[in-house]
């Protein structure tokens, strides 16, 4: 897996998941995860990605450019932290300061298609998407209608208040 620099201390109350290399298989912040006999785990979460489980929440701040690289390494972090962490959690991407969205449509629908199949038989998640890109708007409203069967929700909200009032966790959470 790539490094990443290290980033600053994190300005929100709560402490997000830093992954360490330990073999004990605990955070930094002491939240247990397991590894599953070879597999790699995180050993940070990807510059801009936070992961609070006691508030049962994933956070993915987006840069000012998209492209398909982006949403395979946010499925793929998603998708390390369901692996240890087995209880449902939501998400809030950050996505105010996207100018630039470089996804194919073909792309947007293959995602969304293994995304209803992989979480139909799971519990209910629910996905917030701060936006003001009508590209980035366009393709959510087409990906919501492809969650339809899924027990997935994405919400595009206009501002963090909204977002954290719909996934119930303080708002200076999201800033």
């Amino acid at each position: 897996m790539a490094k990443h620099p290290k980033r600053a201390k994190s300005r929100h109350p709560e402490k997000p998941v830093r992954f360490d290399n330990s073999d004990r298989g605990e955070a930094r912040n002491g939240a247990r995860h397991e590894n599953s006999g070879g597999s790699t785990r995180l050993e940070k979460l990807p510059k801009g990605m936070s992961f609070y489980p006691d508030k049962h929440l994933f956070i993915n701040r987006l840069g000012r450019h998209i492209d398909e690289s982006t949403f395979r390494l946010a499925l793929r972090t998603v998708s390390e932290i369901e692996s240890w962490y087995h209880e449902p959690f939501d998400r809030f991407v950050d996505a105010s300061r996207v100018e630039i969205v470089d996804v194919t449509v073909r792309y947007i629908v293959l995602q969304a298609l293994y995304r209803r199949h992989v979480y139909r038989d799971r519990p209910h998640v629910k996905s917030a998407l701060l936006t003001f890109n009508k590209d980035l708007i366009h393709l959510s409203m087409l990906q919501t209608a492809l969650f339809k069967g899924a027990n997935i929700t994405l919400r595009i909200v206009k501002d963090r208040a909204e977002a954290a009032e719909w996934l119930g966790v303080p708002i200076e959470l999201l800033r």
